[in-house]
């Protein structure tokens, strides 16, 4: 018995032993890389936050609280232009890195693993696409359904949901009530480029759901979150499934559901164009169809065309309905800059009357030069598209941003939001909304390097689409309705001028978006006249 007791205290000793021993091996070797990536790391000399030089869970937890792009912004205020917010990761302001990473660097900078997260990498899409070869083949090819010429012969079908919006304004300015602007243009553009993309009217802006469709906006921010841990990217997606938390499995379940439908959507097209029974209406989907064998090394397949026009659809929908809104917030809450603008539509366009044609793209091009200048404006002080464009060093002897050298292997990235806030480039006025900066022809250049869709070979292909929705809908809501901010007090300070240099309140999944709602009351100003 004695023996046995021994015996016991013996084994308890040993594994009391080796435990201290794992432990104070385990603390040893967090203390030697702690020390390396503090200080003998090749990015260690640059400054950012403790936790995120050591790992990327500080940039997850940062997507997850829809702030990412405006800490980084903080950041760049306080440490300068260029920010270590990951182990391997800079966010940089540099004036140069515009033309230096994504003009000059597009063939020799690829995208990073972070794009693995917002699609499949064995078959990737166009976005998500990080062999630079295969990028500029598909690119070159699909760029045909998105020229300015190919989304010219798309405006019948925007000019048809803009009047729905329109009627359902007037709706609004008969009942006297108010309305979330931010909610109704979202509709608007879910129809609109729904339509656009598979020839389906979805009648969303009618009244019927919008669960119809993706939710863009949770599919952004797991992705965004996932793909900000390349290292444990097959993890995290496993582990995102599997978390018993009701919105990812919601946005899951709505995601695989979609792109399913997606795959029918195609498969019905392409039977019908084969069969000769579509009609001669033209949409984007239709013209990626028709596109001619020898246009691709590789012709796309029913998978392919589903997972692109599915991903076009992720796209088309939340930047331009954001931007909308946060160009409609910067002029509601900067009464004399909208007055200007409605002046000038007033002046140099037909009145938006009752039954009248929404004005073309072209029209506000070449007519509207101030009204161009105030959503110029917008799109630098808020722009949309806010997730970093992470690039990698591929050079073997680095890169050089603003004579400090980044060395190869490095993820470097620019977040418009914080690159549009940088004083050095565009003032100690970068926060007021101002847009008769760009009257200023000394300013043209500056306009090279505003990045809301993207600079050089990966600049986005729906800029054209995108920038036609944006003009079209705007000018012609202007010209036809006034708009007033419900919250009198808020009006109020508007009229006061208080809300000049003060930035809106967002949040952001990659995609920055307003915060909250957008109350307004609309009367009709076709018929007060």
């Amino acid at each position: 018995m004695k023996e046995s007791l021994n015996l016991e205290a013996l084994l308890r000793s040993v594994s009391f032993g080796t435990n201290e021993k794992i432990v104070t091996v385990l603390v040893f070797l967090l203390t030697v890389y702690i020390s390396y990536q503090r200080f003998w790391h090749p990015l260690a000399r640059y400054p950012g936050p403790f936790l995120a030089s050591l790992t990327d869970v500080w940039q997850v937890r940062e997507w997850l609280t829809g702030k990412q792009p405006y800490r980084l912004t903080r950041l760049h205020a306080k440490y300068g232009p260029i920010v270590r917010y990951g182990p391997d990761k800079l966010s940089v302001t540099c004036k140069d890195a515009v033309q230096t990473v994504y003009v000059r660097g597009h063939k020799t900078m690829p995208k990073t693993e972070y794009y693995n997260a917002f699609g499949q990498p064995h078959d990737p899409n166009l976005f998500n696409q990080r062999n630079q070869a295969d990028h500029a083949v598909r690119r070159r090819v699909l760029l045909k359904a998105f020229s300015p010429q190919a989304v010219e012969t798309y405006e019948p079908i925007l000019d048809f949901h803009t009047h729905r919006l329109i009627e359902n304004i007037e709706g609004h300015c008969r009942d006297g009530k108010s309305f979330d602007l931010k909610k109704t243009i979202y509709h608007f553009v879910c129809d609109a480029i729904s339509d656009l993309m598979y020839g389906e009217d979805l009648g969303i802006q009618k009244g019927n759901s919008v669960d119809a469709l993706p939710d863009d906006h949770t599919i952004s921010l797991w992705s965004a979150a996932i793909g900000s841990w390349p290292t444990l990217q097959p993890i995290l997606s496993i582990f995102l499934l599997l978390f018993p938390h009701p919105r990812s499995w919601m946005s899951f379940r709505n995601m695989l559901g979609y792109f399913l439908e997606a795959k029918k959507i195609v498969k019905n097209r392409l039977v019908a164009m084969l069969n000769e029974q579509c009609t001669e209406r033209k949409d984007i989907l239709s013209r990626i169809i028709g596109l001619k064998d020898s246009d691709l090394e590789n012709k796309l397949n029913e998978a392919n065309l589903a997972a692109e026009t599915f991903g076009f659809l992720i796209a088309g929908i939340h930047p331009p309905s954001a931007t909308m809104i946060l160009l409609f917030y910067n002029l509601l809450h900067n009464k004399e800059v909208l007055d200007k603008a409605i002046a000038e539509i007033d002046l140099q366009l037909p009145p938006m009357t009752p039954g009248a044609d929404v004005y073309s793209r072209s029209a506000v091009d070449t007519k509207l030069p101030y009204f161009r200048n105030c959503i110029k404006e917008s799109f630098r002080i808020s722009p949309a598209f806010t997730m970093p464009l992470a690039r990698r060093v591929t050079q073997s002897e680095g890169i050089v941003l603003e004579g400090n050298l980044v060395p190869v292997g490095t993820s470097v990235a620019i977040c418009n939001q914080a690159f549009h806030h940088n004083p050095k480039i565009w003032g100690d006025d970068h926060n007021c909304f101002h847009p008769s900066r760009w009257e200023d022809e000394a300013n043209d250049e500056l306009g090279k390097l505003l990045m809301h869709f993207g600079a050089g070979g990966r600049q986005c292909i729906g800029k054209s689409l995108a920038l036609t929705v944006i003009y079209k809908t705007t000018a012609t809501l202007l010209a036809r309705f006034s708009f007033q901010l419900v919250n009198e007090k808020e009006q109020q300070d508007v009229e006061d001028g208080l809300f000049y240099g003060k930035l809106p309140d967002q949040v952001s999944v990659g995609i920055s978006d307003l915060k909250g709602s957008l109350m307004v009351k609309a009367s009709d100003r076709a018929r007060m006249q």
